[in-house]
């Protein structure tokens, strides 16, 4: 066990005996040594635990809950973690070897920066990933500001993983109060995400770290079937509450985006109150004219009984 290491990882384990050991070992490879595992079993029923307490590394540490979703078994991570910098990694995913040497060097030569973010592929596939290049994002210090795209704050809040691709101050994920909870299982990460790159600086590395395997998320069958709005859309005066003064229109706009784009996508029986609050406690979903008033036909459709997706 290391008492004061530079960077505590951890990994949210729940059912994946058959990448654990991927995920381990790529960390177990890296170029920079100086950590601890936290693993953290979030009531897993497979033989997955197992397979980490057969690690003889003194850097790995086992920690068990019942099973209360990514974002409680992150914060229970963070809670244990001895590092001043803190890394995440889904136990499905894995690192190139340099990942972190690249992304302690960042964060020590930039002092005031909260979190580096580096790209990812997926499945190996290199070309599929271009997320920051949408974004017109360069290598370098990043800030956002009172006047960026809505938009675009939107899909660079989707964009950071916080699977893998981030490193992170310790202080400011406690600043933040951590990942959603709840028993969320969808968008966990965005809502912590969303409060830091709106009142901090962060590092963009220009570079593919990390190997997202999609193929094996849990979560993105989960996603097919859910019927609940993003945690930002859930609670979002929180988020406001933290909010710069200068970059509130601009929340309100993404808030706004959001809300309209689950509207559209969550749209059945179940979540029919939801929308009708959403529009009420989002109004500058407005802004987007045609999607809002494609929106509000199909409430008028569903109303009259023609438009009954889902039941």
């Amino acid at each position: 066990m290391i008492l004061n290491p530079a960077v505590s990882i951890i990994i949210p384990l729940f059912n994946k005996e058959y990448f654990v050991s991927r995920a381990i070992d790529s960390i177990l490879k890296q170029s920079f040594t100086d950590f601890e595992v936290i693993v953290v079993d979030d009531g897993s029923t497979d033989d997955g635990p197992l397979i980490v307490k057969n690690y003889s590394d003194s850097r790995i540490r086992l920690i068990t809950q019942s099973n209360k979703g990514p974002g409680a078994a992150r914060n229970k991570g963070i809670m244990e973690a001895r590092g001043q910098y803190v890394s995440f990694l889904d136990a499905d995913d894995e690192w190139a070897t340099n990942f972190l040497e690249i992304s302690i060097k960042t964060l020590q030569l930039h002092p005031d920066i909260m979190l580096t973010t580096s790209l990812y592929c997926i499945d190996h596939f290199e070309n599929l990933w271009r997320g920051y290049r949408f974004l017109n994002l360069q290598e370098g210090c990043f800030e956002i500001t009172k006047d960026y795209p809505p938009s675009k704050l939107e899909y660079l809040v989707g964009a950071l993983h916080a699977g893998g691709s981030l490193l992170c101050r310790k202080d400011v994920l406690i600043k933040y109060g951590g990942f959603y909870e709840n028993n969320c299982m969808y968008a966990e990460d965005q809502f912590l995400l969303l409060q830091v790159v709106l009142n901090h600086k962060i590092y963009i590395i220009n570079k593919i770290l990390m190997i997202y395997h999609k193929e094996n998320s849990g979560l993105a069958k989960y996603n097919m079937h859910r019927n609940l709005f993003k945690p930002v859309l859930r609670e979002p005066d929180i988020i406001r509450k933290n909010c710069p003064m200068d970059k509130k229109e601009l929340l309100e706009d993404f808030l706004g985006i959001t809300a309209l784009q689950e509207c559209h996508n969550l749209f059945c029986k179940d979540t029919f109150s939801q929308i009708l609050d959403s529009i009420k406690q989002f109004p500058s979903m407005k802004k987007n004219a045609m999607r809002y008033y494609i929106l509000v036909i199909k409430i008028l459709l569903y109303r009259v009984g023609i438009f009954r997706r889902g039941g």
